[in-house]
């Protein structure tokens, strides 16, 4: 876990839903031994960093800053305006680092003109 470096949008989207997953079986366990919102306390608050760190390493993915991030406080627009950056690709290498998608300069990059 880290704040530093770039998540491709595969590493975004398979941690979001491993956290729907695990929510969902606190919701469950919570609701089956009477805990009410003991595990569901307990996940959030033990996957918040991890959380924020992989949101802020895929805005770093489209060349934006991890300040970027707080725009999701702006009440309904900040939340779509960050959905879309979410999903937005790659970009090539950025001042945070290298493209995870292709990784090696030889191989295919639609981003660079490949003609020989």
């Amino acid at each position: 876990m880290g704040f530093s470096g770039r998540a491709r949008r595969k590493e975004y989207w398979m941690f979001n839903l491993f956290y729907g997953i695990f929510y969902i079986l606190a919701t469950v366990i919570d609701y089956f031994a009477g805990t009410a919102p003991i595990f569901i306390l307990l996940l959030a608050l033990g996957l918040l960093l991890p959380a924020l760190a992989v949101t802020v390493r895929r805005l770093h993915d489209i060349g934006k800053s991890g300040w970027w991030y707080f725009i999701s406080w702006v009440p309904l627009a900040g939340g779509i305006i960050l959905l879309v950056f979410l999903c937005l690709d790659s970009v090539g290498d950025n001042q945070y680092g290298p493209n995870p998608k292709y990784p090696d300069p030889n191989s295919y990059n639609p981003n660079v003109n490949n003609t020989f």
